[in-house]
């Protein structure tokens, strides 16, 4: 049984996903916002993962489009397709981003 029997519209699935990484992306672009403008008046730290958080939320707006294609035509012929380097890139930098305020309240820098 192919893809297209279980679902209606195969796109709707890649679809979904696209725009849940986008919001995902746009959510990371704010707070990396955030430790930028504190990166900038008192903590280099947070200065430098900002830049890495604002520089990744870009690349997965810009990325966006080319990938939703890619999964459809994917999920289409009955592949999926994993984003695990994204999702293992999005996990680091919510780590480096709560050990950095963890360290500057402990701290209290």
């Amino acid at each position: 049984m192919s893809v297209s029997q279980h679902c209606p519209d195969p796109g709707l699935q890649p679809e979904r996903t696209t725009l849940a990484w986008v919001r995902t992306a746009a959510s990371l672009a704010g707070v990396a916002l955030l430790f930028l403008r504190h990166g900038l008046e008192s903590n280099a730290a947070h200065a430098v993962v900002g830049l890495a958080g604002l520089g990744f939320a870009v690349v997965v707006i810009a990325r966006s489009a080319r990938r939703h294609d890619r999964a459809v035509a994917s999920f289409s012929a009955g592949r999926t397709v994993p984003l695990l380097r994204h999702g293992a890139a999005l996990t680091g930098l919510t780590v480096a981003m709560a050990l950095t305020t963890g360290i500057t309240v402990i701290w209290g820098g």
